[in-house]
């Protein structure tokens, strides 16, 4: 799964509360640089029960890093084996190649970014609201950093407002996208966070 969206739309939140709903129980395999991108994919391959986590992924795509290889090594492992990722919009709009266009980008690592990002179901999380999805979050009535925040959603969108602090503003993103976020619900600390810096020998 990757979420595209404007910064702030809540792309991180909604990312990582899928995680902690749909796959709390497993391996959460993080590189922390574009050269540990390899050893990640080897652990999640090779242990299984793993998910990829790619924060702002645009990090990890180029010369030694994500490449359609370690996409196509991930799925062909089957099992419980996945990859969730945000990046920005402006930034997938640099790899993105329109219908019978050309690509923005005309690097070899800008079109091996692309064949890696147009490998991944995409999710698109608007900063601004429609109608209808601020109707979840008006429920939360009792909670006056959401009743400060809702009248400017027109303006700056709920999680953008400044109003909202890291855990509520999850929990508003989680209502909004109920469909993504169908499976069980797991505690963040039945997840083990594992950190891949680069490979080692």
């Amino acid at each position: 799964m990757l979420i595209v969206g404007e910064s702030t739309a809540g792309k991180s939140r909604l990312a990582s509360e899928t995680v902690r709903r749909r796959y709390g129980r497993l391996r959460l395999v993080e590189p922390l640089v574009r050269a540990g991108v390899p050893a990640a994919v080897q652990l999640v391959v090779g242990a299984g029960r793993c998910v990829l986590w790619l924060d702002d992924v645009e990090r990890f795509l180029g010369e030694n890093g994500l490449g359609r290889h370690h996409l196509d090594a991930i799925r062909n492992a089957g099992g419980e084996r996945y990859v969730v990722a945000t990046i920005r919009a402006e930034e997938y709009v640099r790899f993105a190649v329109p219908a019978g266009g050309r690509q923005p980008v005309s690097t070899e690592a800008g079109r091996d970014g692309w064949d890696v990002l147009k490998r991944i179901t995409r999710v698109d999380l608007s900063r601004r609201w429609s109608p209808a999805e601020l109707i979840r979050p008006a429920e939360y009535g009792d909670d006056p950093r959401i009743v400060s925040a809702l009248p400017h959603t027109d303006e700056f969108g709920l999680a953008s407002s400044g109003r909202i602090d890291g855990h509520t503003g999850m929990v508003v993103v989680a209502k909004r996208l109920p469909g993504m976020l169908d499976g069980g619900v797991f505690g963040c600390g039945s997840c083990t966070r594992l950190r891949v810096e680069s490979r080692t020998s």
